[in-house]
């Protein structure tokens, strides 16, 4: 859950970046007002894909750990697929 929460979180973090923070750092540095909204518009398709991203995210990140707690063997053998049965041990 807390890997889920990490994934929406920066999602929605991208999104007001996209929005808010770029354009008014560019309006901070001397840049016109109209310019500084242009950087906001130009920001609009990537302010509405992050959350939709970050969504699909936290969901497959909450859906793996429920798994995970569900079938610890199932769990045990990826870990050791892709870390090898040295590393395994020291996670459990």
């Amino acid at each position: 859950m807390q890997q889920a929460y990490s994934n929406l979180s920066d999602g929605l973090g991208k999104s007001a970046s996209a929005l808010v923070r770029t354009p008014l750092k560019k309006y901070q540095y001397g840049a016109s007002a109209g310019s500084a909204l242009a950087t906001a518009v130009r920001g609009i398709p990537a302010a509405a894909i992050a959350p939709v991203s970050a969504c699909a995210s936290a969901a497959h990140s909450a859906l793996l750990g429920l798994r995970n707690s569900l079938d610890p063997e199932h769990k045990k053998e990826s870990m050791e697929k892709y870390l090898g049965p040295t590393q395994t041990h020291n996670r459990d």
